[in-house]
């Protein structure tokens, strides 16, 4: 190896060092400058609640939402009609809905689209709405459409739905906001941004959800006690003081995925996002 040579390694692995030891500073300031972001943005959006904006209607204490739909056969994020129906069975009256839309602007139920890819086990990038309807789930399931979801919700009108979605939160509640069974819609939103608009646009409960950007529990608490919603936040970030803060200021706080009753067992009256709902709910079920 030439001097040139070990120079230039002796340079690499210095510069490599470097950016390793700023990196957590680095790190450390970036998620500060996010979380003066989405404070500005809370701050925005409670300016812009309607004066008369009635508080949201609370969801019942240890709320059990059927995850993705519920599993069938032990197999967890299908997002389709029979999920639905076992979940039902078991007793569940709140199922979570993933949802998407087709290339050509049409709402179906798919967790994300590599993911429904895998499950197809063909094809990439956003599909057509026939190609969708042509497909099947690990070579069995039909997947579901929105059109599939509001015919089960109007023959099941004690049931109601919780939305999620990758896409634009905004865009999904516009396509949501005629739908005839809007009363049994309780979308889950993402951002301060977008409570103000989906308060003003009449949705009685809505979920906001902590698990795309790192809320600090004090302002998750202040939007939720501010405008009545309740809150999500994934079971890896639940500790004992988010969850005292949140029962002390009666706020609904729900956490997900959780897979047995054992998880959330130090946490009374936590509401649970799961694919099992027969565990939770004590009701008898064809899978586990």
């Amino acid at each position: 190896m030439t001097r040139r040579s070990r120079w230039i390694i002796a340079m690499a692995i210095a510069g490599l060092a470097v950016a390793l030891l700023a990196y957590p500073a680095w790190r450390l300031a970036r998620r500060h400058v996010i979380r003066n972001e989405l404070q500005a943005a809370w701050e925005r959006s409670k300016a812009a609640l309607p004066a008369s904006a009635a508080r949201q209607e609370p969801l019942a204490e240890a709320s059990c939402i059927a995850h993705a739909g519920g599993a069938v056969d032990g197999i967890t994020y299908l997002n389709i009609m029979e999920g639905w129906q076992r979940s039902v069975e078991a007793g569940a009256t709140l199922i979570e809905a993933d949802m998407l839309f087709t290339s050509d602007g049409v709402l179906v139920l798919a967790h994300d689209w590599d993911h429904f890819h895998r499950l197809t086990g063909e094809g990439t990038g956003v599909v057509t709405t026939a190609q969708f309807k042509a497909s099947r789930l690990l070579g069995r399931f039909a997947p579901a459409t929105w059109a599939d979801a509001q015919e089960f919700l109007l023959k099941h009108p004690t049931v109601r739905v919780v939305t999620d979605t990758k896409e634009s939160a905004p865009r999904l509640l516009k396509q949501l906001a005629d739908a005839p069974c809007k009363l049994q819609i309780i979308p889950q939103i993402y951002h301060p941004d977008e409570i103000a608009p989906a308060i003003a646009g009449g949705w009685k409960q809505i979920i906001f959800s902590a698990y795309k950007h790192p809320y600090p529990t004090a302002m998750l608490l202040d939007i939720a006690k501010t405008t009545g919603c309740a809150l999500t936040m994934p079971l890896s970030r639940l500790d004992q003081a988010t969850y005292d803060a949140a029962r002390t200021a009666g706020v609904r706080l729900l956490v997900h995925p959780v897979d047995s009753p054992a998880e959330v067992s130090r946490f009374p009256g936590i509401g649970v996002y799961t694919s099992h709902v027969g565990l939770f709910l004590g009701a008898h079920r064809r899978d586990p």
